[in-house]
Formats: C-alpha cells, structure tokens, sequence
C-alpha cells in the first residue's frame, strides 16, 4: 500500500485526535508513527526514494516488552533529534522551551526535511510530555504547507447585494483544499496565542473574551459617556474597505509580523502561503483560466481575518478624543467633539486615509458611511467629511456588527426587526406541534431557532428600550409557551444571566478595554457605580453591569501585578 506525502501527514493528525481523545494512551501514537514508517519506506511515488537511509531503531509498544521502551538514537543530519533520556532528563518548563525551538526549526526546512528525521522528532515529542501531542501536530502540518499542491485556490463569486447591478456587486470568495484549511486552523492557533498580548486594544476580533457584543458595548460607552456632558456630539465613521483581504502586500505583512515578535519562520512561511498563488474565478458554469496571484489574503481562509487584523494592527488612533475600533475589516471612526471642534477627528481622518494609501488598502468611498448623534437642541448644518475627494453620505441609521444603530440610539428598529423574524419562525413551530413531537424537542428547536433570535445581542440593547417595547418581545415567548405547553426562560431572566456572564468574563480580564469600569469600593464588598447624567447612559451596558453585580454580591477578582 502506498501513499503520498499528503495523505501521510492527515493519517497521522487525524490519528492523534482520535487516540487522544479515546484512549490517551501515547504508546499507540508510536505505533502510529512506526505505521507511517513502514508505509513511506513501500510507497512508489519518486518523492520517497531512499528517505530512510538511516536505520532507525524502533520504540517497543507498551506490552510486547513488559511496559519498557527501548531509546530512540538521534537521526543522521538531524539538528533536532534529541534522545529520549535527554527528554526524560527536563522538567516541564524545558520541554516547552525545546518545543518551540523545534517548530521553528522544521518550519524553516518545510519540505526538504527528511521524513525519517521528521518522525524521529514525533517519537522524542511524543516521549518528551504526552499533553505536546497537539504541539507535534501543528508541528507537523507547518512542515508542509509551502507545498504548491495546497495552495491552489478556486475562487468564485457570491451576492454582496440583494439585487445585482454590476460586477462590484459581487464579492469574490478562495475556496481552499480541506487539507489546507485544516492546516491554516493549526497555524492559526498559534499566531492568536503569540500575538495576543500586542493587539490593538480596541480589536476585538480574533481575541480570547472578545465579541461582537464588546466592540458595540465598548463603542456605545464612549458616545454615551461623552454626551453626558452639555455642548458635545459624536460623528461616528463606518468605514468600508474594496476587497480589503485582497489587496494585503505579503511582504508588508511579514515586516509588521516581524516586529511583533512572530518567529522569522513563520512570519516567510506566511508569505510563501500569500505568494505565487494559483487562482481561477468560476462564475456560474464559467470558469476562467487560471493566474499566478502574489498579493492579498483571499476571503474565505481561515487565516485571513487574522492577518488582516494584524496587518491593521498599528493603525490606531493618536487623539483621546477620537477613537478607532476594529473588529477584523469593520472598521469605525468615533469622534467625541466639543464646543464644535472637529479638527482632531478631521487629522485622525486624513491619517486613516494616508495610512491606507501607504500600506495598499483602498477605502470605498461611496459604501462609508456616517451618523451623526446630536441631541443639542440649537444646531446648525455640520460640515460633512470628504473621503478620497468623495463626500460621505450621513444617514439616520446603519447595521453595525449586526445590531441597528440610529442617529437618536433607540432600539425600536433593532426590536420590531427581531420580531419579525421569530414571528415567521413560529409558523415551523406550529407545524412541529401538529406533528405531536415532544415537548423536549420543541424546546430544543425554540431556543436554537427563535430564542436565539430575540436574544442576539441582549446585552447590548435590552435595557435601554421602553417598557412597551420589552412587552412586544415578551409576547412573542408567551406565544411559543402556548404552543409549546411549558414555560420558558424570560427574556429578562436571559439578559440578566448573560449580562452577569459577560461582566464576570470582562472583570477576570485585566487586558480588557472595559476591565478598569468595574472598580471595587474600598469596603470589597460592592462595585463603584458609574457616574451618568442621562437615562440614555444609564441604561447602557456597563452602569447596567456594574448595578447587577452589586446587587447579586458579585465582586472583582483581584490579579498579581
């Protein structure tokens, strides 16, 4: 039986989650790794010839020799085999080290490496610390992912638009190999671990104990918390990028990546991903000729919302008053004016326009967008911004992150379309019903298709909207109680729940932008309410927050500085 290189690496990941998972025996992942041996010594394909010139003298599986293993010798020419008395020799924290050395160095050979030297590595890995296996796995896969075999792409085009006026409207999208895809998920576990801890703090994609809800939350604290005060407004800008994975310049990419300490390796290996790409567009039942691609980091891999957001990382904003969030490509420009100055928001502006010019990124003038919340009662016409010699449309609201905000920042909108939506759901509930399905199943299907619909985003909005409105949501569950014939969860129990979750995670978070505004009192006992002049802030999420805990006896966990 023979088998190619590719097929060789899968067997062996799938093989670990599989063993892991089930037995977590290492012994078995020997015999694995001795399996893989036997079949790249038979296989017929040229790439094989004579890899295993060096004898090697095989681990003994756990039983054929009363448990006892015999040692593994370091391959000939390996710079990274090590024995396994030296593995047995280290702690816990040497092992580590030793591991991170190893991936850099396999990483730098990719596909020249010797496979016998490669399995020599997973034995002494798999001896070395058993909880590595997910290490040799990741290891393993960066070996091969320079390979042009993987790194084909077809590419094809889905509806940007509901109805299609152009080919703008359309949005291209990389299909990758499953293989790849695979592996771009091991690469990218790794890049989030290492580049964590330098992100812009107002990025919140793609980061431990962010979402969607935080960047909205973090946002709408920033306008409401400065329109507390008399005189002030806030011009918020939603920026739209054209094809902004695509136009990422690889070589770009790896100096910013080399300045956040991401290892030489990793940071080439990234740019020969991006490079010398081989892509076809099919539309419909056309399909194009295929062209080498050397620039940008196509929709649809895995890694691409990454590496856009690390790529954007040093675009930040320089003024206190004007604040940049990001939420991958979601860009959105907050400017808190007063007295009617808006020569800070202006300069940030500009900034981000040349930034981009600098580092390839093309704004798309006429989908930027921008809202204006403005509760002064005597105002006059603002000047509008001027984007790439393009003026800016001002509209009254825009879906940002999926939730509806409006120039007044009310919620009607956001809650009669949620309602619409989970009314034309029930009909499949009813229909559920009258097929005399259980009770349990019923509830299952209400709380993954409809109450997940009229909970989306609850903590951002479900305070602030007014008592009627909270009855027309309401009402809706009390209809699927009927139809259901049990009782479920209110919507206010829900947002209570999750609003306590979601400050319990923030507050275990130093390195969140909203830790610092749950302050403990110095009794410990309660949290430090936040100052508002306005039922609009009060309402918000954090005073919110902040008010449950203290009601529920929550506190702050302290952390070692």
């Amino acid at each position: 039986m023979a088998c190619n290189r590719h097929t060789m690496l899968v067997l062996l990941v799938w093989q670990y989650k599989h063993v892991t998972s089930r037995r977590g025996d290492r012994t078995a992942l020997i015999d694995i790794v001795s399996f893989l041996e036997v079949q790249a010594k038979i296989a017929t394909d040229p790439v094989f010839g004579n890899l295993f010139d060096v004898p090697a003298t095989h681990l003994t599986a756990k039983g054929s020799d009363g448990g006892r293993r015999s040692p593994h010798p370091r391959a000939k020419g390996s710079s990274f085999g090590t024995t396994v008395s030296d593995a047995e020799s280290k702690n816990q924290t040497g092992a580590q080290d030793h591991h991170s050395t190893v991936m850099i160095l396999i990483c730098s050979a990719k596909v020249d490496t010797h496979w016998s030297h490669v399995l020599c590595l997973i034995r002494n890995l798999i001896m070395r610390r058993f909880h590595f296996l997910k290490g040799m796995a990741s290891v393993l896969a960066v070996c091969v992912l320079g390979t042009s075999a993987t790194n084909a792409e077809n590419a094809f085009h889905v509806k940007s638009v509901v109805s299609i006026c152009g080919l703008n409207d359309y949005r291209p999208v990389a299909l990758t190999s499953v293989v790849m895809k695979s592996f771009e998920r091991l690469v990218l576990s790794y890049l989030k671990t290492l580049a964590a801890p330098l992100l812009d703090p107002l990025q919140f994609a793609y980061r431990a104990n962010r979402s969607v809800d935080d960047a909205i939350n973090m946002a709408l604290h920033f306008i409401l918390q400065h329109l507390d005060y008399p005189g002030t407004y806030a011009r918020i800008l939603f920026v739209d990028f054209s094809s902004a994975f695509n136009t990422i310049l690889p070589d770009h990419l790896q100096g910013k990546l080399s300045q956040m300490n991401v290892p030489d390796p990793i940071c080439r290996w990234i740019t020969d991903f991006l490079t010398d790409r081989k892509q076809h567009m099919r539309l419909g039942k056309k399909v194009s000729d295929s062209r080498t691609i050397s620039t940008g980091s196509p929709q649809g891999c895995v890694l691409s919302p990454l590496l856009f957001s690390l790529y954007t990382n040093c675009c930040t904003s320089t003024h206190q008053s004007v604040k940049l969030i990001k939420f991958a490509d979601d860009t959105t420009v907050i400017g808190l004016i007063s007295d009617g100055d808006e020569s800070a928001y202006r300069r940030e502006v500009e900034r981000l326009v040349s930034w981009c010019s600098h580092n390839n990124l093309v704004l798309n003038a006429q989908k930027t967008v921008e809202i204006i919340v403005d509760f002064r009662k005597h105002t006059a016409p603002l000047p509008p911004i001027i984007l790439t010699d393009t003026l800016i449309t001002t509209v009254d609201s825009f879906r940002f992150l999926g939730t509806t905000i409006t120039q007044d920042l009310k919620w009607e909108p956001t809650i009669t379309s949620f309602i619409k939506k989970a009314q034309q759901r029930m009909y499949f509930l009813r229909q559920l019903k009258k097929f005399n399905l259980p009770t349990r199943t019923m509830m299952q299907f209400y709380t993954a298709i409809i109450e997940s619909i009229l909970t989306s985003s609850i903590t951002v909005w479900y305070a602030g909207p007014t008592i009627r409105d909270k009855q027309r949501l309401q009402r809706v569950v009390r209809s699927a109680e009927k139809v259901i014939g049990c009782r479920l969860p209110s919507l206010q129990d829900l947002y209570t729940s999750r609003t306590l979750g979601c400050a319990a995670r923030i507050t275990a978070d130093p390195s969140h932008p909203g830790h610092s505004l749950f302050d403990l009192l110095p009794s410990g006992r309660r949290l430090r309410s936040i100052r508002t002049r306005t039922s609009r802030h009060k309402n918000s999420f954090f005073p919110s927050a902040v008010g449950l805990m203290s009601n529920n006896h929550m506190t702050v966990p302290t952390t070692n500085t």
